[in-house]
């Protein structure tokens, strides 16, 4: 949905990625360029703390009982996104799961 919506703006060619967001069984060159589609996708503080929440309960829907989330924080000043806002997004989207329990630490290195 998010990939699609960046699609209609032109951002991305969503027909060059759709078939590796929609695959199961990836080779690590579709990994990859997984990756930098979703780097494109986490430039505001509104869809980091989407993913963040959305990931975590897509987990959770298969049963997945420890997850190790790592992330780069980024800054984004046509945003307003600086390392530390990204970080907060991410821990705000933690904080809105309300499906499943979340216990979480941090292994923060001066962000």
């Amino acid at each position: 949905e998010l990939a699609r919506g960046l699609g209609e703006k032109g951002i991305i060619v969503f027909s060059d990625v759709e078939h590796v967001i929609l695959k199961d069984d990836r080779s690590l060159t579709e990994v990859f360029k997984l990756f930098d589609l979703i780097h494109v996708l986490t430039t505001d503080h509104a869809t980091v703390t989407r993913i963040t929440k959305e990931v975590v309960e897509d987990f959770a829907a298969e049963n997945v009982i420890y997850l190790e989330l790592r992330t780069t924080p980024k800054n984004n000043d046509s945003k307003g996104m600086t390392k530390r806002s990204y970080m907060e997004a991410v821990v705000e989207g933690l904080r809105r799961i309300d499906a499943v329990d979340v216990n979480f630490t941090s292994t923060n290195d001066g962000v």
